[in-house]
């Protein structure tokens, strides 16, 4: 009997490994598994073709869309099955359209009666006007107390002091907190950690390799000149992706290219733990979301 409660025993531990291996395999695939993304473009004759595609855990999930002259598509799938889809259904569309002029027959109709109702409501109240006797009080006819002009105007200049006053203490207050919270060293080592992980963010988000042409040029040969000195001073940050291409005898404007990255949702995480770690940071946390 023991060993056979025992043996079942055995079995509950196994499944219970299986179902914690299988959670772990999950939450491993859902952090460390790379969003892969890829999209082209070109700029030509003044209009825009682009496509773009994004993978995640492929074949598990995939997008794909795409903009040009006849407008934009898209389309997403799980698992090679299509969720989601920008084309829309003609026939729905001609089955809501069949009724549409009764609707506005009806709209037409209610404004037509809405306007000769308020002209008949408006002839009966002139009518009522000009049988009323000449010597009918009416109060808009009162004279009104109007306070001297000096008066006024000091009354406006003091309450304007005042505002003015109260903006300044306002200010000052808040420089001052602002002044001492600067100060604090633990803000200041908050502040660094906090702009670090940033930095690693935008490096992750950042495409991992990308190329792209851009064709310009002026009427005035020297203002392209001048744009052409002035882009080879930043040569060195696109100089191995991005070719240009001036021409000094046209106006024209035109840019191609191409950039892929992937992004991990565990690294992005692990810069938000990270900084949720700092006892500082999370103090500050905790008081904003208590104002």
């Amino acid at each position: 009997m023991l060993s056979i409660i025992l043996f079942i025993l055995k079995i509950i531990g196994w499944i219970l490994l299986a179902i914690l291996g299988l959670l772990l395999l999950i939450l491993s695939a859902i952090l460390f598994g790379a969003i892969r993304y890829r999209a082209e473009g070109a700029f030509r004759q003044k209009q825009f073709k682009g496509s773009l595609k994004v993978t995640w855990l492929y074949p598990l999930f995939s997008f794909s869309g795409s903009w040009g002259e006849d407008g934009h598509s898209g389309s997403a799938r799980l698992m090679g099955i299509r969720i989601w889809s920008s084309e829309k259904n003609t026939d729905a569309d001609e089955e809501e359209d069949w009724d549409d002029e009764q609707p506005m027959v009806e709209i037409q109709e209610a404004v037509q009666t809405e306007q000769t109702d308020r002209s008949q409501d408006a002839g009966q109240k002139k009518n009522v006007d000009k049988r009323l006797p000449e010597n009918t009080p009416n109060s808009s006819h009162e004279p009104k107390r109007r306070q001297p002009l000096l008066e006024r105007a000091a009354r406006k200049i003091r309450f304007s002091f005042a505002r003015i006053c109260d903006k300044l203490k306002t200010i000052q207050r808040r420089w001052e907190a602002a002044r001492s919270w600067i100060e604090d060293e633990a803000n200041r080592k908050s502040v660094r950690l906090t702009i670090t992980q940033i930095k690693k963010v935008i490096r992750h988000l950042l495409p991992r390799k990308g190329a792209g042409r851009v064709t310009f040029g002026l009427d005035d040969p020297y203002l392209t000149g001048m744009i052409l000195k002035y882009a080879a001073l930043f040569y060195p940050l696109y100089g191995e992706q991005i070719e240009i291409f001036p021409e000094f005898d046209e106006t024209v404007f035109e840019a191609e290219g191409w950039m892929r990255g992937h992004i991990r949702i565990g690294v992005v995480a692990g810069c938000f733990l990270r900084l949720l770690a700092d006892n500082n940071i999370r103090k500050q946390i905790l008081g904003w979301i208590k104002r």
